[in-house]
């Protein structure tokens, strides 16, 4: 009886030590967190580098030479196309000069259909008032000139055209330019003797339509003159050998 007792016993201390045992205490636990993480390093030290993205370097472009930046304005205008070149026998020398009525004080943006004469001017001298009358042309009280032709360029570059006229009274006056069409020149001023309009261009070899108008508010100017600075130089030179009339 004893021994059936102490099998009994036995067996009751096995199934409570295997129920122990199989129960995970909180160091096994960690220790199979701790087991876990070192399988998932080695297989991620199994896999392959994945290679980081090398900073692309940046290509600089060369500069571009000054004046011809991208997107930057030209201080000079360009005027279209030359006119198709003619032999120089159906050009003559000299600039048509229009003289146009005007209103006192109510100038006109253009000039006018109507006209109190004209004549050839070679650009050398200024125009005055005694010019105009050698001329045989009658002033009226107030005037604006109009001076149409073609301007001959023999180099390519910078052309800088300017418009000078001198009054006796303080008055305003306006300046204006085109060539093929193009206004490359607009001045307006207000009570003042010496007026100054001029316009650059940016201009090829070959020959081109100018054309011209200037005037005073009130009277007629003392003196006009027109003149032109050349490629590389620093001053002004007159339209003599530049300006001609009579192709097509």
């Amino acid at each position: 009886m004893k021994k059936i007792i102490l099998i009994l016993c036995l067996l009751i201390l096995a199934v409570a030590v295997d129920g122990y045992a199989k129960k995970p205490s909180p160091m096994q636990d960690v220790l199979k967190r701790l087991d876990a993480i070192e399988k998932r390093l080695k297989e991620i030290e199994g896999k392959p580098a994945v290679p980081k993205s090398t900073p692309k370097k940046e290509t600089k472009k060369p500069a571009e030479p000054a004046g011809e930046k991208s997107g930057q304005t030209e201080p000079a205008t360009k005027a279209g196309s030359a006119t198709e070149s003619a032999p120089d026998k159906e050009y003559k020398a000299g600039i048509v000069f229009d003289v146009k009525p005007q209103t006192a004080h109510r100038p006109d943006p253009v000039p006018p259909d109507s006209s109190l004469g004209g004549f050839i001017w070679d650009g050398e001298k200024p125009i005055t008032p005694q010019k105009i009358a050698a001329e045989n042309v009658k002033l009226s009280e107030a005037v604006g000139y109009e001076m149409s032709g073609y301007l001959k360029i023999k180099k390519a570059g910078t052309y800088n055209i300017r418009v000078v006229m001198k009054s006796k009274l303080l008055t305003g006056s306006y300046i204006k330019g085109w060539l093929e069409g193009v206004e490359f020149l607009n001045f307006r001023k207000n009570l003042a003797e010496d007026h100054v309009g001029a316009g650059s261009l940016e201009l090829k070899k070959g020959t081109y339509k100018l054309r011209l108008w200037a005037g005073i508010f009130s009277g007629v100017p003392t003196e006009m003159m027109v003149n032109l600075k050349l490629p590389g130089k620093l001053n002004f030179s007159t339209l003599t050998d530049y300006v001609f009339y009579g192709a097509k």
